[in-house]
């Protein structure tokens, strides 16, 4: 059910990178069907509360200003996300002093019943927001009908407009992700922050060679940290344009050109990156699995005599470009080459060939793929159809 959200930023900073998050948290909220409204303090004269409790007759506080509109947004929302820098480890002063005047929502017949926070610091170290966040918990802890259901905190971040200057920094690729294990691959546009990004800023050891991505459950395999950085691994938040989700397999996924599926770790809760005696060996694919190529063709019905029959397919291996597709209509006796020039390895080739059968009969198409190393997939993909006399008109 749709939900009336409040968005507020206590920033009086122009290019504020809390209000980045304000922005982002109200652009998700919007996406997702609520009806939203964002409020800036920047501009807005809110005076300090003067103790005085008439608002807990009136129903309203007697200082006419801005606050006023602001405490009637609060009361009608069904969520109220705060966002505020970090300052001396707590929120910042307009916030608690907005805080302080909407007293008058004590008496009254809010509707709020979640409230989120969010904010951003210079400082990046542990726990930088944990007195912003029990601030807010001691205003909350007065309205016993809500509850701090989530907080958001970006540190590292102090020159104005940081955050939109890694936020622009996200990058867009084409990866195919390809299992080890069977023939299944996938051919995907994402978007996504580089890896070696996010290392850069958390500052990396001399000695550091190994590097793991550990899912919310655990999971996660080590591997060599050259190794990713060489391959422009990403930590993804879109798939085909489209924002990922804890369904859609997690919010943050690492995708990594080139390599096997199961190192491509979802819901990523944090990175490890250390200093091991000996980097870990990479797992590849099983050779049974290399230059794999596939028919995407199911026939059902028969074609006629003087039919053009199309087919069409994909190829692709593990880091090594396809040099060329080849097709055989005589059980493998002779191969038809078509060169795939061009060819990346961090996308599958598509194929289509057609074919034009003038006799009658049951026919087989085998298709195999030639990596520019030369390899030729170890098993050819086939497709088995009927053509039959033409009908006469």
């Amino acid at each position: 059910m749709p939900k009336t959200v409040l968005v507020i930023s206590t920033s009086l900073r122009n290019d504020s990178n809390s209000e980045a998050l304000a922005d982002a948290f109200a652009a998700g909220a919007r996406d997702a069907g609520n009806t939203v409204e964002k409020i800036s303090l920047r501009g807005k004269t809110i005076a300090f509360c003067r103790g005085c409790l008439a608002c807990q007759r009136l129903g309203r506080c007697v200082i006419s200003d801005d606050a006023l509109a602001i405490a009637e947004a609060m009361k009608r929302a069904d969520v109220i996300a705060f966002a505020t820098p970090i300052y001396y480890y707590e929120m910042s002063g307009q916030m608690k002093t907005l805080l302080d005047r909407v007293n008058s929502l004590y008496a009254s017949d809010y509707a709020f019943r979640k409230i989120y926070l969010l904010s951003t610091a210079a400082e990046d170290a542990e726990g930088v927001d944990e007195r912003a966040v029990h601030g807010l918990e001691g205003w909350i802890a007065c309205f016993e009908k809500c509850s701090l259901a989530g907080t958001v905190f970006a540190g590292g971040v102090d020159g104005a407009g940081t955050i939109a200057a890694k936020a622009r920094s996200a990058k867009e690729m084409t990866v195919t992700c390809s299992c080890a294990t069977s023939a299944s691959v996938a051919n995907a546009r994402i978007t996504g922050v580089p890896v070696s990004e996010i290392l850069e800023t958390a500052g990396l050891e001399e000695q550091a060679n190994t590097i793991s991505f550990r899912a919310a459950d655990g999971y996660g395999l080590s591997m060599p940290l050259e190794y990713v950085l060489d391959k422009e691994a990403m930590i993804v938040y879109k798939i085909g344009g489209e924002e990922l989700t804890v369904e859609r397999g997690g919010q943050a996924q690492v995708w990594i050109p080139d390599t096997v599926a199961k190192y491509f770790t979802r819901q990523i809760v944090e990175i490890d990156v250390t200093a091991e005696e000996k980097a870990p060996e990479l797992i590849q694919a099983a050779d049974e699995y290399r230059a794999k190529v596939s028919v995407l063709n199911h026939f059902r019905d028969s074609f006629q005599v003087g039919d053009q029959i199309g087919f069409e397919g994909y190829a692709d291996d593990f880091g090594v470009p396809i040099a060329a597709v080849e097709f055989s209509m005589d059980g493998g006796e002779t191969w038809t080459t078509c060169k795939t020039e061009g060819a990346s390895s961090r996308a599958w080739v598509y194929w289509h060939f057609d074919y034009l059968a003038d006799a009658p009969g049951t026919y087989r198409l085998d298709v195999r793929a030639v990596t520019t190393e030369g390899r030729i997939s170890p098993m050819a993909s086939s497709v088995v159809f009927e053509v039959k006399e033409a009908a006469e008109s």
